[in-house]
């Protein structure tokens, strides 16, 4: 049964058997050359500098190990976000366990 025009067939961004292979195929040649990789990428840094190996490296890597999606933590007019120093941050557990009827500092454990 066709979708709806503007519904997406790929629920959830889920990829595809065939993406899945590839990316399995492409590990399993990463992890059985592991021992020469490092050599690889001296070859490619002595013959085309740094920049070359590192965007080589990045280039693997990301069929192996899953992008992070960035996230961006951002306070609203409310609650604005803060930088606390360390000494704030016992401030406030002090005073969070003292409401609590918890003892701060904890006793110490042998």
């Amino acid at each position: 049964m066709p979708f709806p025009k503007g519904i997406s067939g790929n629920p959830g961004g889920r990829t595809s058997p065939r993406t899945n292979r590839i990316r399995t195929a492409l590990a399993e040649v990463v992890e059985a050359n592991a021992d020469k990789l490092g050599a690889w990428l001296e070859e490619v840094y002595q013959q085309e500098g740094a920049k070359a190996a590192i965007q080589c490296l990045t280039g693997m890597a990301e069929y192996c190990v899953p992008k992070l999606a960035r996230t961006e933590i951002a306070g609203d007019a409310d609650n604005p976000l803060a930088v606390l120093s360390d000494e704030q941050i016992l401030a406030r557990i002090a005073a969070n366990a003292a409401s609590l009827g918890i003892p701060w500092p904890p006793p110490a454990q042998h």
